[in-house]
Formats: structure tokens, C-alpha cells, sequence
């Protein structure tokens, strides 16, 4: 077997055999580092969403973007809508169904204000139709929700109103849509009003951590290619051995006849 080894297409063949199980086992560890991360970001959102929400203030600053270590932290804000600023949020799908986020700036007792997001309304027509959205309370009320980084715009992409009636963009960044009003940074899905309101958006579901189980199950995949690949290596030079093995003995059966 040695000697079969040793020849140029088995080394050849030997070589690859090897790339192709170290790349299969690099890719299966690839996969098990990623279930770990998605374990990791899932255990950070369950720790964050627990915590008992704190004052709004506590954690958000005027016109300072919020650090992601925030993302889902609970907070309380007191206040009230500025219904006539409400803006939508475009091409937002819930349960299939494409619709908009209603953006509504809660107005704090201390001047500032807060982007909320009541949550989803659907478009019942086309792009260019009114959307059905419920008025904001009215009066003093006190909102949980919870803190969202927003979206990072460079340039006006995403920041463009449609032609709806109602003022649109395609993407949230808080600190492009201050329109002259000190904003705190970041915004808010709605989790509860008080006083409730009799209608409102449907809300934004609750975040969902990411199951790991998908990268396990490619890991195994992998590390499972090179095992087959190592084995059918294995397979494949036993096979030619033996069919060498056997040649030599029919050879030398058929020299022994004609002797």
C-alpha cells in the first residue's frame, strides 16, 4: 500500500483528500462559533427584556445615539403626542402582510422629545392611498416601551417622503428626522400606554432570540462530509490495492500456465 501511496496520482489524490476533510472540519467549527454567538445575543435579549424598565432619561440622550448594549432595555416615558408630526414607517411586514409602523413623537415634560413606535397598520390600497391610523391618545399619559437603536443614514436614502398623504420614510435614523426639535436618540416599540387607548396600531412583537439549533445541525453536516470524504478516501485506495494485488496474481497464474 506504501508503494501505492507514494505514486503520483495517489499523492495527488492523498492532497486533496486532506483539503477538502480540513476544509469540511474548519466550516463545521465555523458553524459551532456561530450557535455559540446566537446563544450569547439570544441570553443578552432574555437578560435585557427582564430587567424592570427604568425612567426613559436613564438611558437616553438628546441627540446621542444609544449604544447597542441598550437595545430592548425597558423604559417608562411621560408625556404627550404630537400627533400632527406622526410619520410612517414604510414596507414593514407582519404575518405576511405589508404595512407601515406608525412613528409618533411623545413630548416630554422636559421639552424633549421621544420617537414612539405604536406599532403596525396595514396597507389596505395602493401605495398612494391614506393609511387607516388610529389618533394617538390625547392628554397627559405615561408610555413603556422598548429602546431601539434606530437605523445609521449616511445620505437622504431612506429619508425621502413619498407621494401618500401622510408624511413617509423607508428607514428610521432619529437623528435625521429631529425636524429642529431636541430628539433623544434611539426610539421606543410601544409596549403599554397609561390610559389605555381604545384603538391602537397592532404591536410590534416582542424581539425572538435567534435558535442556535440550525448551526448545530450544519455543523454535524460538515464534520460529517469529511468524515465520508476521509473514509471514501480509505475505500477508494484498499479497492485499487486489492485490484493490483489480484492483477498480480492473475499474471502470474497465466505466465505459470504458459510456462
Amino acid at each position: 500500500m506504501r508503494a501505492l501511496l507514494l505514486t503520483r496520482r495517489w499523492l495527488g489524490f492523498t492532497v486533496l483528500a486532506v483539503v477538502v476533510a480540513a476544509g469540511c472540519v474548519r466550516l463545521g467549527l465555523w458553524q459551532l462559533h456561530r450557535a455559540e454567538q446566537r446563544s450569547a445575543a439570544t441570553a443578552a435579549v432574555s437578560e435585557r427584556t427582564a430587567r424592570a424598565p427604568v425612567p426613559v432619561r436613564d438611558l437616553l440622550e438628546v441627540d446621542r445615539r444609544p449604544d447597542a448594549s441598550i437595545q430592548w432595555r425597558r423604559v417608562t416615558a411621560s408625556g404627550r403626542y404630537d400627533a400632527a408630526s406622526t410619520l410612517l414607517l414604510r414596507n414593514q411586514v407582519l404575518d405576511g402582510r405589508t404595512g407601515y409602523h406608525v412613528v409618533v413623537p411623545l413630548m416630554l415634560d422636559d421639552g424633549s422629545a421621544l420617537l414612539v413606535n405604536r406599532g403596525w397598520v396595514p396597507r389596505t390600497g395602493p401605495a398612494t392611498a391614506p393609511v387607516a391610523v388610529p389618533e394617538p391618545p390625547t392628554g397627559q399619559l405615561t408610555v413603556t416601551g422598548r429602546v431601539r437603536t434606530g437605523d445609521r443614514v449616511a445620505d437622504d436614502a431612506g429619508l425621502e417622503r413619498s407621494d401618500q398623504p401622510q408624511p413617509s420614510v423607508g428607514r428610521l435614523d432619529p437623528s435625521r428626522v429631529a425636524a429642529g426639535r431636541p430628539l433623544l436618540g434611539g426610539y421606543v416599540e410601544l409596549i403599554a400606554e397609561d390610559p389605555r387607548p381604545g384603538q391602537t396600531p397592532t404591536p410590534v412583537p416582542p424581539p425572538q432570540g435567534r435558535n442556535p439549533g440550525i448551526n448545530y445541525s450544519y455543523a454535524a453536516q460538515w464534520m460529517l462530509f469529511a468524515v465520508v470524504g476521509v473514509v471514501g478516501w480509505w475505500f477508494l485506495l484498499r479497492r485499487e490495492r486489492d485490484h493490483a494485488a489480484q492483477a498480480s496474481v492473475d499474471g502470474g497464474a497465466t505466465l505459470t500456465r504458459t510456462g
